[in-house]
């Protein structure tokens, strides 16, 4: 039995986190749009993810939860009648336990992962500015698995091979069975309303976002600091329940987030620290799902249930250096922290099943470096005002989470 199948639900935090709220890398500032000036961004991300953390932060490949093993117990109940209780006294006989294995699946599964984030702000006047996004996503899901017997397999069936014995059909059966295990996995996914295990592609919509961005004080030599709100709107699509390793391009419900940043400049206009602390909400949804339990999230049925993803804190600071030939490079780090899920459905046990290890944390560095034109063009030096950067984030740490290290590219131009 496949027992914690999970992998689409760990992707869910792999999409969402990547470009939920901030639709972007956390180097958040103070700057803000002139009333009238519009901006144009246009992102790009790029991850492959092929690990992920367990709740002590132990880091597992993403197929991990494929590479279960075959005993003898599943090999009996695949016998019926007479046939199963000569193999089971067999079994006893050569000194092998039925929960012995006769080998072990291998997979190797890597995803990735493309979003596209177009992005609109406005400056609404020179301390209020509006902002809305829609992130683009494409990814795939590589998956390979194989079969691997082990010794108990092989002296196994020699042993059901002796000519004293006289189980030379019961050995070739064995050997056929363990030669399809593949095949008989896929049945069993089948069984249980799951599309086959294979290479997963797909694209769409994720999650749109809507915010404000309020200048609460301004102070060009010493400090400024913005306050932010908006909403998350959920367009994306939720992950499958009948798809082992889809993944999701959204959540399934509305978020409301609330920021405030600070920026304390060293060198007026060059060299600038930014902090900031983020808060959200996340309101409740419905979606179908597996009705897991303790031993088994993949033989269950599937209902319609009532969830709230746990509300989250997005901490960061950063340092910002502008040099006057328009190069610029920015360093940070952030802290996530997420509360645990709920689940409503009529099964206790599921509830509880559905909610277990999903508290996660995560922190990483952040890197960006690029080029301004802007003060060039306010000198008349350049015929447009843009910026271009290429940023990169790697995971340092995290908790029931995918490892997403991130490359971005950013062009953005203001009219």
């Amino acid at each position: 039995m496949v027992k914690y199948l999970r992998i689409s639900n760990m992707l869910v935090l792999a999409s969402c986190l990547i470009c939920l709220e901030s639709i972007g890398f956390a180097l958040e500032n103070t700057s803000m749009l002139p009333k009238g000036v519009r901006n144009i961004q246009y992102s790009q991300f790029f991850s492959v993810i092929r690990e992920t953390t367990d709740h002590t932060s132990f880091k597992n490949s993403l197929a991990s939860q494929l590479e279960r093993k075959i005993t003898f117990n599943e090999v009996l109940a695949t016998r019926s009648g007479v046939e199963a209780q000569a193999l089971g006294e067999f079994i006893n006989s050569t000194g092998f336990n039925i929960t012995d294995s006769l080998g072990q699946f291998e997979a190797d599964m890597a995803v990735k992962l493309q979003v596209f984030v177009p992005r609109i702000n406005y400056g609404i006047t020179d301390r209020l500015s509006f902002g809305f996004a829609l992130p683009i996503y494409s990814a795939e899901n590589k998956v390979n698995i194989g079969f691997q017997p082990n010794n108990n397999s092989r002296q196994f069936i020699a042993a059901l091979s002796q000519p004293a014995i006289n189980q030379r059909g019961g050995a070739i059966q064995l050997t056929n069975q363990l030669d399809q295990a593949v095949v008989g996995l896929n049945t069993k996914l089948t069984a249980a309303g799951y599309q086959p295990l294979s290479d997963w592609s797909d694209q769409g919509l994720g999650d749109a976002v809507l915010g404000l961005k309020w200048l609460a004080h301004q102070n060009s030599t010493t400090h400024d600091s913005v306050l932010s709100v908006g909403i998350v709107i959920p367009f994306g699509r939720v992950d499958n329940p009948k798809i082992v390793n889809d993944m999701p391009f959204g959540d399934g419900q509305f978020d409301f987030f609330g920021q405030v940043t600070s920026g304390f400049h060293l060198i007026p206009q060059r060299l600038t620290v930014n902090s900031f602390a983020k808060y959200t909400q996340q309101l409740e949804g419905r979606k179908q799902v597996r009705l897991a339990t303790e031993s088994d999230s993949v033989f269950v049925p599937i209902d319609r249930v009532d969830f709230k993803l746990g509300n989250k804190w997005d901490l960061g600071s950063s340092i910002h250096l502008n040099t006057p030939f328009g190069l610029f490079t920015t360093l940070g780090y952030q802290f996530i922290y997420k509360y645990q899920d709920r689940y409503k459905s009529s099964s206790k046990s599921a509830n509880q099943a559905l909610a277990s290890d999903t508290l996660q944390s995560e922190q990483f560095f952040e890197g960006m470096i690029g080029f301004s034109s802007i003060e060039a063009y306010r000198k008349k030096k350049f015929i447009a005002p843009f910026t271009i950067s290429l940023g990169y984030k790697h995971i340092l740490k995290s908790r029931n989470l995918p490892i997403a290290n991130l490359v971005q590219l950013e062009s953005s131009i203001f009219f």
